[in-house]
């Protein structure tokens, strides 16, 4: 049975539940008139991807033998070099990035840090989003 955290969510008031388990992690946003909205982690973990990718000077998220033995059997969803994870007052996430050569490493990490905040903070109303990145490689741009 997952466990449930109960939290407010500042920019809409609303009540917001944490539903933790492994895959199907996910919080409830919102109740409507129509029923309930739930955003899964996976959802949030895109947002997080497609904002630190924005970024200039970064060339890609780090990706592990398991990710790619996964994307070459077409099997998709999983990101191993970025998490997310609920708990009561934050939501934590974890990027680890490779970097363009030539680029100021600080100057990147910190971009991709206010860039996934304000996404996600904007897309899913979640506030009190940590945003921890690591450079763990730095590679060349490929001449064409």
């Amino acid at each position: 049975m997952p466990q449930t955290l109960l939290k407010t969510c500042s920019a809409s008031r609303q009540v917001v539940r944490f539903f933790s388990g492994k895959e199907n992690t996910m919080y409830e946003a919102k109740k409507s008139d129509y029923g309930v909205i739930r955003i899964k982690r996976q959802a949030i973990v895109s947002v997080a991807d497609i904002a630190a990718n924005s970024v200039e000077g970064v060339k890609r998220i780090q990706k592990d033998f398991f990710e790619k033995l996964l994307k070459f059997f077409s099997i998709s969803g999983f990101k191993s070099g970025l998490q997310v994870h609920f708990t009561e007052k934050h939501t934590k996430v974890s990027i680890q990035i490779v970097a363009k050569y030539g680029a100021n490493l600080p100057d990147i990490a910190h971009r991709v840090q206010e860039n996934v905040k304000n996404a996600i903070e904007k897309m899913a109303n979640l506030s009190s989003v940590d945003v921890n990145v690591d450079i763990v490689e730095v590679e060349k741009e490929e001449k064409q």
